[in-house]
């Protein structure tokens, strides 16, 4: 008797491991695609955020007093050729830990400005984890570096690309850096909120008269910097509508990038990776049960 009972706590015990194993397992797979530092990273204002983050006027200042940084650029190689910081050097972002010669030196990441999150979690890891000196990102890229008149390089220097994109995976990347201000052009801003709900929109309703849009745009502009401070990158969602003649009217040094696709199609991609994400959950939920089963000797 006492051998039954006992054989039943253990395939209670059995059991309860094994949800135990399934709940952590689903909180693991759930949270494979985020970084730790997601949490600290949704107010760029935080402190400790500062000391991975350099403006382009004190990277001009550090160039000048010939401090000896060394400036990666992560972007494509094709990019990198047409146009570059004087001085950098090409590599991917996910190499940079495998150089150890960089370990005891003054980093700089520099990307396209659209693009923060990744290089700033690499930052972070890479002095936390794999113990490099100082490493620091770009804030605005290279695309803040050429809006500030910085000197670049490269087969195609005097033209350099709009600071536009079309890859839905870097919104999804960006979706929780609280430095984006949306300037809604076609009264979209209920959608964008339910996207990004950590992003700014602003309304602007002035695309008619082309001389009105340029004020519109500063007037937000002036607005959200006020409250917002000086780490603000902002964004516009053409939707196939508008045009990338937009960018040029908010000059003055401002961040403005232009995204070219639409709403529609980037709620497609997060439906289709969702679609993705939990097919791979299944299949290795179902793998991890099956080779729980042969140790576990209780009939499970």
């Amino acid at each position: 008797m006492n051998g039954v009972k006992g054989k039943h706590i253990f395939q209670i015990t059995c059991i309860t491991a094994f949800s135990i194993f399934l709940i952590l397992h689903s909180y693991v797979a759930f949270g494979r695609g985020v970084t730790i530092s997601t949490e600290i990273i949704k107010d760029l204002r935080v402190p400790n955020i500062s000391e991975f983050i350099i403006g382009v006027s004190d990277l001009r200042d550090s160039i000048k007093q010939r401090s000896p940084i060394i400036l990666i650029d992560t972007r494509s190689k094709e990019k990198f050729e047409k146009a570059r910081i004087p001085g950098s050097l090409h590599m991917e972002l996910y190499s940079i830990k495998t150089k150890g010669f960089l370990k005891k030196k003054d980093v700089v990441i520099v990307d396209d400005g659209f693009r923060l999150s990744a290089p700033l979690n690499e930052c972070i890891r890479l002095k936390k984890e794999a113990g490099f000196k100082s490493v620091r990102v770009l804030y605005g890229g290279i695309q803040a570096w050429i809006d500030c008149g910085g000197k670049i390089e490269g087969i195609n220097a005097r033209f350099p690309a709009k600071n536009t994109f079309k890859e839905p995976l870097l919104l999804f990347e960006e979706r929780d850096m609280a430095d984006w201000v949306v300037l809604d052009l076609f009264g979209e801003k209920e959608t964008i909120k339910r996207l990004f709900p950590k992003w700014t929109v602003v309304s602007i309703h002035s695309l008619k008269d082309t001389n009105r849009i340029k004020k519109s745009l500063e007037k937000a502009i002036n607005s959200t910097r006020k409250k917002k401070g000086n780490l603000i990158r902002y964004l516009v969602f053409l939707n196939g509508r508008g045009s990338k003649d937009i960018l040029s009217k908010a000059d003055g040094g401002h961040l403005v990038f232009a995204y070219e696709g639409t709403l529609s199609s980037y709620e497609s991609f997060l439906k289709k990776q969702a679609r993705i994400l939990k097919a791979k959950d299944e299949i290795e939920r179902k793998r991890e049960k099956e080779g729980l089963r042969k140790p576990c000797g209780c009939g499970l």
